[in-house]
């Protein structure tokens, strides 16, 4: 079962950061800006073409997410960062999202907790919805503001009742397994567990798929009703789906087994993976090594994994 830890939190954020393109004073503290004078000598100004293109707090996000990403430009958290304060003071939520998480993580700019909350805070009270769950998590563990568990989880749950498929796992995290305030209650966390694999939470459709094959938290033991959710966690590159999914077809065939625990392979701290795939490589002869490692390439390719 997956299982809770300091940097699930920074993994939250920093796919967050990527998906859209945790802190020591209060939320009433002004931030600190990025300094724009030594950046801004450090950014080429733009042609008279590309000028007309940063006019707005839309264009200067999508902007600092091409600098963010080294996608069109050559790569530069730095100038993300300059461009992004650029849309976030003309109150683009999605440029207060990323810069928050900049400032919280160090990324371009020297790490800010506060003043990443201060971010994430105004984001969530303009709207949007993945800094509210964000703001939630910071809130619950008290991480650049005063902790405040009951506002924190509010602000969890408030996401997740408008579908926010993230708010929805870390609810069913946090109930599976006690965190963020929250008092374990694994059959509390079905639900919220359930509606977030539902949105293709690869966490949520492993820890739903493990549930029911180990027939823990009030769910039946059963490998059948298992099988799909894994599958699917399998699918979305989640390493305990892609294990425990195995697990499942290595009674069927080695050869089935084998590729999903290689993409595993190295991404799980479980130990059954490395088990595994010791059973199914001295169970199998050289071609059908041969073939395994042939329909690995293929599901990467098919899937789009990176390894």
């Amino acid at each position: 079962m997956h299982t809770s830890s300091p940097s699930r939190l920074k993994n939250l954020l920093l796919s967050a950061l990527v998906a859209s393109s945790t802190l020591p004073a209060a939320i009433g503290v002004e931030p600190t800006a990025i300094p724009s004078a030594p950046i801004t000598e450090q950014i080429p100004q733009p042609t008279n073409t590309a000028r007309s293109s940063v006019q707005n707090a839309e264009d200067q996000f999508k902007l600092g997410r091409a600098y963010f990403r080294g996608e069109g430009v050559p790569q530069s958290y730095e100038k993300a960062g300059y461009w992004y304060q650029k849309s976030a003071d003309q109150g683009n939520t999605k440029a207060m999202h990323n810069l928050g998480i900049m400032f919280i993580e160090g990324i371009g700019t020297p790490k800010n907790e506060a003043t990443g909350y201060f971010w994430i805070s105004k984001a969530a009270d303009l709207g949007d919805q993945g800094s509210q769950e964000l703001k939630g998590i910071l809130l619950a563990q008290g991480k650049g503001v005063s902790k405040d568990t009951t506002q924190g989880i509010a602000l969890l749950e408030k996401a997740a009742k408008l579908g926010d498929r993230a708010a929805l796992a870390r609810l069913g995290e946090d109930y599976l397994l006690g965190g963020d305030g929250i008092v374990k209650d694994p059959k509390k966390a079905v639900p919220y567990i359930t509606e977030a694999a539902k949105a293709g939470s690869p966490w949520a459709c492993g820890a739903l798929g493990q549930l029911y094959l180990r027939g823990q938290a009030g769910l039946p033991c059963d490998k059948s009703l298992a099988e799909p959710w894994l599958k699917k966690g399998a699918e979305l590159d989640d390493a305990e789906s892609q294990t425990h999914y195995a697990s499942i077809l290595l009674s069927k065939s080695t050869l089935f087994a084998y590729p999903w625990l290689k993409l595993a392979l190295g991404r799980t701290t479980d130990p059954l993976c490395n088990n595994l795939m010791t059973e199914c490589r001295l169970g199998m002869k050289p071609e059908q090594l041969a073939e395994g490692d042939a329909e690995y390439e293929r599901l990467k390719k098919q899937y789009g994994f990176v390894r």
